[in-house]
């Protein structure tokens, strides 16, 4: 299971035998422009995270794994595997003062990122992250066919892993 360092962004070492490759790019372009230093520090926290959204803890797809190879790994019709791509989640929000530094800037899933900002007054990222949790243990935040794949459980990066090779 996931578990949490204690470290101000929520991160973690993978454990032995979970790895996001790096080595394939995709074609698909994020529908929103951003900065070259903004695309790298969530790529970097993607890769800290083990390709996992700090607040649901399913797998994501980004530049690294495509949509297409998302959802047929993964079984998913486009339009729900188009929820878990890969976003830079500022911890404190820009317009708060946050900064775009590594420390301030978690991934997180395209649906986790939206639905915390959603509101006027959004949670704090600790009270999201168990907010989604405790949703994500009775099945009621993703869509069913995500909880019938592996995305979200640890087999998931294994699948992942053997289907990225065999490109």
């Amino acid at each position: 299971m996931w578990s949490q360092s204690s470290n101000s962004t929520g991160s973690r070492a993978c454990s032995k035998g979970e790895r996001v490759s790096t080595y394939s790019k995709s074609s698909y372009r994020s529908d929103r422009p951003m900065s070259s230093s903004s695309a790298r520090i969530r790529t970097r926290a993607f890769i800290r995270q083990c390709g996992r959204c700090y607040y649901c803890r399913c797998l994501m797809w980004n530049d690294i794994i495509g949509l297409t190879a998302m959802a047929k790994n993964f079984d998913l019709p486009l339009r729900q595997a188009k929820y878990l791509q890969c976003t830079a989640e500022h911890l404190n929000p820009r317009m708060d003062g946050g900064s775009n530094s590594q420390s301030n800037i978690v991934a997180a899933c395209r649906a986790c990122n939206a639905r915390r900002h959603r509101t006027k007054a959004p949670r704090d990222p600790i009270s999201h992250q168990r907010h989604v949790q405790n949703r994500m243990r009775r099945k009621k935040w993703h869509p069913g066919s995500v909880y019938e794949s592996a995305i979200c459980s640890s087999s998931g990066e294994q699948l992942l892993a053997v289907s990225l090779h065999q490109r």
